[in-house]
């Protein structure tokens, strides 16, 4: 029998032949890919639903034999399900799902969602956020990946987000220091954030 979690339909090729560009490329002349990101640099300072890693439970969809699927494992591509809130749903209602982001804007995505993981992104000079010798955002010692508020679901356009918004907090930072040298590297990071929460 197979493993309930497991769908029995091969979705690569439907997705591949539904998005393939058969002919010209048709650009909205209004719209790139900055907007998705935008939106997804948006998203991520609002909601993150907690993956279940209970490997039982993740949903696994077959790859066709011949699928190049990087990530595949014994031939399935195999996706995390959200993990269900301990508080359980309404009669009838549909699943609950925690939250672990804050519910509004406030720049988590930047600052990240606790004390200790706003810390570990801060240079603590100059209310400045850690950034590598190069202006780069500095990686991640067990995932390689950029350090940040958020992460999920990384790619090259929040990258950019991410990146342009820690080098410019760190520039407001310069400035506002050189207007006001009596502050402190706290005073100045707080500023920034309180900041985000307003203009996000």
């Amino acid at each position: 029998a197979r493993d309930p979690g497991t769908v029995d339909v091969v979705v690569q090729p439907g997705s591949e032949r539904l998005l393939a560009r058969d002919g010209g490329f048709a650009a909205v002349p209004f719209l790139n890919l900055l907007a998705a990101a935008w939106l997804q640099f948006q998203v991520h300072d609002w909601v993150i639903h907690d993956k279940d890693l209970e490997p039982s439970r993740k949903i696994r969809l077959p790859l066709a034999p011949d699928d190049d699927w990087p990530l595949a494992e014994d031939g399935d591509m195999v996706v995390a399900r959200s993990r269900p809130s301990a508080v359980p749903p309404t009669p009838g209602g549909p699943p609950v799902y925690d939250n672990s982001d804050t519910h509004w804007w406030d720049g988590s995505q930047i600052y990240g969602t606790t004390e200790e993981h706003a810390r570990s992104l801060r240079e603590f000079a100059g209310g400045r956020l850690l950034l590598t010798e190069d202006g780069g955002l500095p990686p991640d010692p067990v995932t390689g990946d950029p350090r940040s508020g958020v992460t999920n679901n990384w790619w090259t356009g929040l990258w950019l987000l991410h990146w342009l918004f820690a080098r410019e907090h760190n520039a407001i930072c310069a400035r506002l220091a050189a207007a006001y040298p009596h502050l402190t590297d706290d005073q100045l990071y707080a500023q920034l954030t309180a900041a985000a929460e307003t203009t996000d």
